[in-house]
């Protein structure tokens, strides 16, 4: 279900809080007011829009709010809002990942085209955790066997080479890449490689030690689930 993002704006001064609730109205945005980053932070539940904060505020300042909704990993895009424009400020900002840095007070036009910008970043960053939560989960329903050969793959092992890891048959090793590639809906190494990186980066770091092959003396059948 489609929810319709929020602006959240953030200044304990009530004329400036004022004036940029009235610009975001008059632009049809809907928004929330609020006066301090911790009351924010309190009601805040990762809903899609984009904060507008001032870097002054009661208790954490805006550019350490940016900071904290990092830590807890939130996505939303934070535009700041200043009073002082000084380089300083606004390189800190940049740092630490603003969409824009506006002055107090900011015109309709730029508030509008700055928020604009944000949004438009908010829906990629969200469709990209999506994504990712989705490549998770279809990487997380490849058995022990298979997450196994495919790590091999993405250190750029040959079947014949991996078979030889995993003391099974290079036959083998071609069904389950077979195996790999159609549950992940892929068609080459290049995607392989391409949506491992992304969904889980720590598997796709290339291993410093190779994993000692460990089969099933009945079938042959590999039992290495992770790497050693």
């Amino acid at each position: 279900m489609f929810e319709a993002p929020l602006l959240y704006v953030v200044d304990d001064d009530a004329q400036g809080l004022d004036l940029v609730c009235a610009m975001l109205h008059d632009l049809g945005l809907e928004y929330e007011r609020f006066t301090s980053a911790e009351e924010l932070l309190e009601r805040y539940d990762d809903s899609p829009g984009c904060i507008l904060a001032s870097d002054r505020l009661p208790g954490m300042g805006g550019l350490e709010l940016q900071l904290e909704l990092q830590r807890r990993d939130f996505v939303i895009p934070v535009i700041l809002m200043t009073g002082r424009p000084e380089t300083s400020v606004i390189v800190r900002a940049m740092q630490n990942g603003a969409i824009a840095v506006l002055d107090k007070p900011c015109g309709s036009k730029a508030l509008g085209s700055a928020v604009e910008a944000a949004l438009a970043i908010d829906a990629e960053r969200r469709y990209h955790r999506r994504r990712q939560a989705s490549m998770r989960q279809r990487i997380d329903s490849l058995t022990c066997q298979e997450q196994e050969v495919m790590r091999q793959i993405v250190d750029g092992a040959p079947n014949k080479v991996t078979a030889s890891r995993l003391g099974v048959s290079v036959r083998t090793i071609e069904n389950r890449r077979r195996s790999i590639f159609a549950k992940l809906g892929i068609r080459s190494v290049a995607e392989l490689v391409a949506t491992v990186m992304q969904a889980t980066p720590e598997v796709s770091r290339p291993t410093s030690r190779r994993p000692a092959a460990v089969a099933d003396a009945r079938t042959g059948r590999s039992l290495l689930c992770s790497a050693s």
